[in-house]
């Protein structure tokens, strides 16, 4: 008998082995945890390589993906309900002898009780509830994936924000530089004038108090920028070199992207066709058409069979033991559920016709960002081309100032408000082609067009 026992365990032990030896690549493809490097943001950092490493590092997309591998889990787990189970059991119980009963003499009962089984089933009938199940789970999947997609645009979009705000922070701070050293070449004009008797004491001051007057501009420009790749380090989402802040990292100036010759409607259509939302609230239609279907098959019956082998102790025949297979057919049938069928078809109904409507919503949301990108980026485009021939003017003015003032035909007034409108010209300038290049990320991404090829 004890032998007996030993095997069944030996064979139970076995069988769980053997289930989790299964099931532990499934926990392991599941997990995104990976052992890596720990990286840091380059010195040396451009648009594109921002781009990939946001999309690599940031923690709220990595967090959004985790959804697909999550909704995978659901849908394995839909597929299985369709599939044979096998199960094995098996219990050992040791009794009191105050506790059994007699049945006479001669008879006697044993105090060890044991038994093992190996039990299979499969469904063969359901109504098509697991089918509808596992198609709606899978119209599900698509519209994460989907999500996924616009989530990953919508990151790509926001480097680009960060990127060239930073950019046109490192511009400002070229251009008050390039003011200063304006500023302090008209200053030793000024002295050397003054010293050559031909000037005044009181252009000397005035060029140093402008001059004065710069600097605070420059410090403040070079804070803003010091915040800006602060801003870019954070949704790239790696730290920075160890001893390095944001004062150290330099941006490479990103190229210019050209403007299409695009009609509005045209852009319409391309954002109905390739933007990812539109395609994952298609999948979402699907996905409440399935769970519709679903619902209704509730009170479907549900056939299975059923097989097993077991064996046993004979509580009464000594050393013996009890042993057989055993197969059947399972029929569960819910004929009468009091209304809760009904009840769930209204509510998926409902469901249904609240996506349908939510798609209608989206579609003209879309495409009012459509309008809206396409308005920015003719706006910019026009004030760009401005501010390229204000800068040739600025400076053309400025020279002439500074040769009138040499010549003494002009003022040390001239020559600094001509500084200043060409100051103003360069920050119109950087700030023009700062929003140039936005409106045209936003435009793409309006469009449903890929901000980056990956």
């Amino acid at each position: 008998m004890k032998l007996e026992i030993y095997t069944a365990i030996l064979a139970l032990a076995l069988i769980s082995a053997s289930a989790g030896a299964q099931s532990a690549p499934g926990e392991e493809t599941g997990s995104t945890a990976k052992t890596t490097e720990m990286r840091y943001v380059p010195k040396e950092l451009g648009l594109a390589d921002a781009c990939s490493l946001a999309l690599h590092n940031n923690p709220g997309i990595n967090s959004v993906r985790e959804e697909l591998i999550k909704q995978d889990g659901v849908l394995r787990e839909a597929k299985a309900l369709s599939r044979p189970k096998l199960t094995a059991s098996g219990s050992y119980q040791t009794f009191d002898d105050a506790r059994l009963q007699s049945f006479g003499e001669g008879i006697s009962v044993d105090s060890t009780s044991w038994d093992a089984s190996l039990d299979a089933s499969i469904p063969v009938f359901s109504g098509g509830r697991n089918y509808q199940y596992i198609k709606g789970e899978e119209a599900r999947k698509r519209s994460i994936n989907s999500g996924v997609a616009a989530s990953e645009e919508d990151l790509l979009v926001l480097v680009h924000v960060r990127y060239y705000a930073a950019w046109l922070a490192g511009q400002r701070v070229s251009v008050q530089n390039e003011a200063i050293s304006l500023l302090e070449e008209q200053r030793q004009v000024t002295k050397n004038r003054f010293e050559a008797g031909v000037g005044e004491k009181y252009d000397v001051t005035q060029a140093e108090v402008a001059l004065a007057n710069a600097r605070p501009p420059l410090i403040r420009a070079m804070n803003d920028r010091r915040r800006s790749i602060d801003r870019l380090q954070e949704i790239i989402g790696l730290p920075y070199p160890v001893n390095v802040d944001a004062s150290v990292i330099t941006l490479e100036s990103p190229e210019e992207i050209p403007s299409p010759d695009l009609k509005l409607i045209d852009a319409i259509v391309s954002a109905m066709s390739n933007r990812p939302e539109i395609e994952g609230v298609q999948h979402d239609i699907e996905t409440a058409q399935r769970e519709l279907k679903l619902v209704k098959r509730d009170l479907s019956p549900e056939i299975s069979l059923f097989a097993g082998y077991g064996i046993e102790s004979d509580m009464f025949g000594g050393d013996s033991s009890l042993e057989g297979w055993s197969s059947g057919v399972e029929l569960n049938w819910d004929i009468f559920d009091g209304g809760i069928r009904r009840g769930k078809v209204q509510q998926a109904r409902s469901t249904a016709r609240q996506v349908a409507l939510e798609s209608r919503e989206l579609e003209l949301a879309i495409k009012g960002e459509v309008r809206d990108a396409y308005y920015d980026q003719q706006e910019a485009i026009a004030i760009y081309d401005t501010s390229a021939q204000v800068i040739a003017q600025a400076r053309e003015a400025l020279g002439l100032a500074q040769n009138r003032y040499k010549a003494g035909k002009g003022t040390q007034l001239e020559v600094l408000e001509s500084q200043l409108q060409l100051t103003r010209a360069q920050l119109e300038q950087s700030t023009a082609r700062h929003d140039l290049e936005l409106a045209s990320v936003q435009m793409k991404r309006a469009m449903g067009m890929k901000i980056v090829e990956r």
